[in-house]
């Protein structure tokens, strides 16, 4: 059996947003971020002990988590 999948350009209009998301979440170290945050808000200083990376490094990861809409969860 073969499965055939017909799209229209119309449908990636729509589809930014949550690519955006999974590309985000892709990456292990914005999944243990994630995880971090999850119980309640933390500085990046935290995060940094958490996550075991440079706070430049962590930065980044939460802004591509912000840009993608997921906050990021740093004060």
């Amino acid at each position: 059996m073969r499965l055939h999948i017909y799209m229209t350009c119309d449908m990636f209009i729509d589809m930014p947003a949550e690519v955006a998301v999974l590309e985000a979440i892709a990456e292990p170290t914005r999944r243990r971020i994630l995880d971090a945050v999850r119980g309640g808000e933390r500085s990046v200083g935290e995060l940094v002990d958490k996550v075991g990376m440079h706070q430049p490094g962590v930065s980044r990861h939460l802004k591509v988590l912000r840009d993608a809409g997921l906050g990021g969860g740093a004060a």
